[in-house]
């Protein structure tokens, strides 16, 4: 299963997208560019998998899309693109998963 969202963001703006993980195989959440390219380069990683994921209270989950350090545990970093899509992959789900929902905000 898979669930993208479009994001141009500012250089103040930071993206939160906030899910269910159910169960699967394999999880990820995954930033590319606007020529469909995976970004990212050590040491800010440009995507969060289940290992690193870590869990709140029901399996929920949260994963912040940001230029910029916003100061939680999961942050992928935009590496300089103002704009993108962000890719959420559940493989080989047991169940469909709710749509995540996704919040706009701005860094303080």
């Amino acid at each position: 299963t898979y669930c993208g969202v479009q994001f141009e963001l500012g250089p103040d703006e930071a993206l939160d997208i906030e899910g269910l993980l159910v169960p699967c195989a394999y999880w990820t959440v995954q930033l590319w560019n606007t020529h469909m390219q995976s970004i990212g380069v050590p040491p800010h990683a440009a995507s969060v998998n289940h290992a690193r994921l870590g869990l709140r209270p029901g399996d929920t989950w949260k994963v912040t899309v940001a230029g910029r350090d916003p100061g939680t545990r999961t942050w992928i970093a935009t590496h300089g693109h103002s704009r993108g899509t962000v890719y959420v992959r559940w493989l080989c789900a047991e169940e469909e998963p709710p749509t995540p929902a996704v919040t706009l905000r701005r860094l303080g």
